[in-house]
């Protein structure tokens, strides 16, 4: 399979690269290239692994930005539980099965923005976590977001994997994202 603008990804909503630009099949055979050996052996620091052990993710949020739109205890009811990956969830977005989180003034807002790792709550009360290729608006209310520190976590999901929501506080998201940056940083100028 030749590279698509240098790449040999699949992007299915284009339907670019990889296969004819579709979804991967039994039987489809994948050449892996030649083996690239960019910074030699590297020993990263604690804080630049993002283990997800056992297929299972847990990950912090921030409430909101319309946490108005949801009942009392709807941030209560996305804690308290495990929320399944389901089979037609994609880079768009990760349909969650679990328990729904109530509404109190509808399920439609006027659409505006949708950040990567937000969780938009349709009618159904099934959240959706937004990822890569989302849209970049949206009509349903947003209950919380994931924090960016934690979306290479989340990224790592699949269909069928588990993800844990948690309440954190700006303060936390902040420090979380200064220590990720810095085992980076710590990285890149071993390999200067």
């Amino acid at each position: 399979m030749p590279p698509t603008l240098g790449s040999r990804a699949t992007h299915l909503i284009s339907a670019m690269g990889g296969v004819g630009g579709r979804a991967l099949a039994a039987g489809d055979v994948l050449p892996l290239g030649e083996p690239t050996d960019v910074y030699g052996s590297v020993s990263m620091p604690q804080a630049a692994i993002v283990p997800l052990p056992d297929r299972h993710a847990r990950v912090r949020v921030l409430p909101g930005p319309q946490t108005e739109y949801f009942s009392t205890d709807a941030l209560d009811v996305l804690q308290s539980a495990t929320y399944v990956i389901a089979p037609n969830s994609d880079r768009m977005g990760f349909r969650l099965e679990g328990p729904p989180l109530a509404h109190s003034r509808g399920a439609d807002i006027i659409s505006d923005a949708t950040p990567l790792g937000v969780l938009q709550v349709p009618a159904s009360g099934q959240p959706i976590l937004l990822m890569a290729d989302r849209q970049t608006a949206g009509g349903y209310p947003k209950i919380a977001t994931v924090i960016s520190a934690d979306i290479p976590v989340a990224g790592q999901l699949g269909p069928g994997d588990t993800i844990a929501f948690v309440v954190c506080t700006m303060r936390d998201a902040i420090a979380a994202l200064i220590a990720q940056e810095r085992a980076l940083m710590a990285v890149e100028a071993r390999h200067a």
